[in-house]
């Protein structure tokens, strides 16, 4: 392996010090600088964690707001006519439509408490993981309705 010949006059640079300046030196702001450099991308972080949260919560109020309002019409223009004018009997009724009034209710309540929860929503601090476990034993009627309508089916 050949050594490349260094030019003349070639001076090896004294090596940069590291960490701060010693001996109560000028603070040349490059400190500062480098610091908000490094935070900048933790503000961004937590903005963008922010603004993901914002819309999980907008999100989730809107198809609670849809859905609601698609089985109110379902109960309104289908449930409760074919019942009160007999149409069907009530095992047909029961069969068509089982539990849709208990889950237009509980559905109702979820969106009211999740509407309340956002008044006071903080994208930092709120959580919604106490009222979905509050509400999860109910969503298991989904359940039981879904594998009603698949026995239905086969």
């Amino acid at each position: 392996m050949a050594t490349v010949p260094k030019p003349p006059n070639f001076k090896v640079p004294p090596p940069v010090p590291k960490g701060p300046p010693r001996g109560g030196g000028k603070d040349t702001g490059k400190e500062e600088k480098e610091k908000n450099d490094k935070t900048k991308p933790a503000k961004k972080e937590t903005e963008e964690r922010e603004d993901r949260r914002e819309r999980a919560i907008v999100e989730l109020i809107e198809t609670e707001t849809t859905y609601c309002r698609l089985l109110d019409k379902l109960v309104k223009h289908y449930v409760i006519p074919l019942r009160d004018y007999k149409l069907l009997n009530e095992e047909q009724h029961k069969a068509l439509f089982p539990q849709l009034e208990v889950i237009k209710q509980l559905s109702d309540t979820f969106l009211q408490d999740l509407t309340e929860r956002r008044k006071s929503w903080d994208p930092n601090k709120s959580i919604l993981s106490d009222l979905i476990e509050q509400f999860v034993p109910y969503f298991r009627m989904y359940q039981q309705l879904s594998k009603k309508k698949k026995k239905e089916l086969e």
